[in-house]
C-alpha cells in the first residue's frame, strides 16, 4: 500500500501543476481585468503549436537540442506579445464594464475563430516534439520511473505560487 502512495502522489502533483498553470492565467486575467476570457485555452494551444513547430525546426536542422528550451520560452513570449495586445485592443477593451454574458459571448466567438485559425495554419494533425523532455532525463522514485520534466513542473508550480503570492501581497503592482 505504501509503495503505491508515492507514485500516486507524484502523478497527482504533476497533473495538478499542469492544471494550475492554465488556471492561474485565467484567474489573473479575471482578477486584474475583470474579463471572463474563455479564449484563453486557444491561446495556450496556439502557444503549444508554435513551440512544437520551433522545436521541430531545430530538430530538422540538427541544431543544438538545448536550443529547444530557448524556443519554448520565446514561443510563449511571442504568442503572448502578438495576440495579447491585438485581442485586448480589438475585442476585449469593448467589454470592460459590460456584463459577464457579453464577455463570455465575445471571447467564445474569439475562441471559435482562433480554433479555426489554428487549423488553417497548423493543420488538423497533432505536432509532437519531445526533445526538451528527453534532455531532462528520468528519475526513479518509489520504483517508478518519472520524467524529470514532471518533477520540474511541480517545482515550477511551487515557485510560481510563492512568487505570485509575494507579488500580490507585497508589491505596489500587486495591490
Amino acid at each position: 500500500m505504501s509503495n503505491a502512495i508515492i507514485p500516486l502522489l507524484l502523478d497527482s502533483l504533476a497533473s495538478a501543476a499542469l492544471i494550475f498553470f492554465a488556471a492561474v492565467g485565467l484567474t489573473l486575467v479575471f482578477s486584474v481585468l475583470r474579463v471572463l476570457n474563455v479564449a484563453h485555452g486557444s491561446l495556450y494551444s496556439i502557444g503549444g503549436y508554435v513551440a512544437a513547430s520551433a522545436c521541430l525546426f531545430i530538430a530538422s536542422r540538427q541544431l543544438n537540442p538545448y536550443l529547444s528550451f530557448v524556443a519554448l520560452l520565446f514561443s510563449a513570449v511571442f504568442v503572448a506579445a502578438v495576440f495579447g495586445p491585438l485581442i485586448e485592443r480589438s475585442l476585449v477593451r469593448w467589454t470592460y464594464g459590460k456584463s459577464e454574458a457579453v464577455q463570455i459571448l465575445i471571447t467564445f466567438g474569439l475562441f471559435l475563430i482562433l480554433e479555426d485559425l489554428q487549423r488553417l495554419i497548423f493543420g488538423v494533425q497533432s505536432l509532437y516534439e519531445d526533445a526538451p523532455m528527453r534532455l531532462l532525463g528520468t528519475s526513479s522514485i518509489g520504483g517508478v520511473v518519472y520524467l524529470n520534466y514532471q518533477i520540474l513542473l511541480v517545482g515550477m508550480a511551487v515557485l510560481v505560487v510563492v512568487g505570485l503570492r509575494l507579488l500580490i501581497n507585497h508589491t505596489r503592482l500587486g495591490r
